[in-house]
């Protein structure tokens, strides 16, 4: 699958799984733009207008959000819907490197390889907000400041990792 291919098939399934919850809690505007605001972006980006990228994504994840409030909706759908949308804002930052370097050896490896990096980590990502959404555990405020300072120090471990794995200074 092509970096192209992969950024319209992640902003539909961001249209579809965002529209869909909105739909069910009768919110017809903010369902109506959750299907065009996926449109627009692949318009904007067909024309080159490389500025709509942050904005649509602000527009989908106050969306995921507003779904996400309602009580009536499955919260998989939003927190999918969002990391659709993540992994096509993510795809088009590679894609527009891709367009900035004049010749990339091995470019088909490197762009599968990074394609599957990308969706495992949107797997994971995606795991764990379900996961987070269906554990509730009461903490102390205490507790709750040292297990942030471990996760903040664990996702610090964890990129210095990847960036040394990687090669990347």
């Amino acid at each position: 699958m092509s970096s192209q291919r992969l950024i319209y098939a992640a902003l539909l399934a961001a249209a579809l799984l965002l529209a869909t919850p909105l739909a069910l809690a009768r919110l017809w505007y903010p369902m109506l733009a959750a299907l065009i605001i996926p449109a627009l972006w692949a318009v904007a980006r067909r024309r080159g207008w490389r500025s709509a990228d942050q904005a649509a994504l602000a527009g989908l994840t106050f969306l995921a959000l507003l779904a996400l409030a309602q009580a009536a909706t499955p919260p998989a759908l939003p927190l999918a819907g969002l990391t659709a949308a993540l992994s096509a804002w993510t795809a088009v930052a590679v894609a527009d490197l891709w367009r900035a370097v004049d010749e990339v050896p091995e470019a088909k490896a490197l762009e599968r390889r990074i394609i599957r990096r990308l969706l495992a980590v949107a797997g994971v990502g995606l795991s764990l907000g379900l996961v987070a959404n269906a554990v509730r555990l009461n903490f102390g405020f205490g507790v709750a400041v040292v297990l942030a300072l471990v996760a903040v120090l664990g996702l610090t471990r964890a990129i210095t990792f990847l960036r040394d794995a990687a090669g990347e200074k």
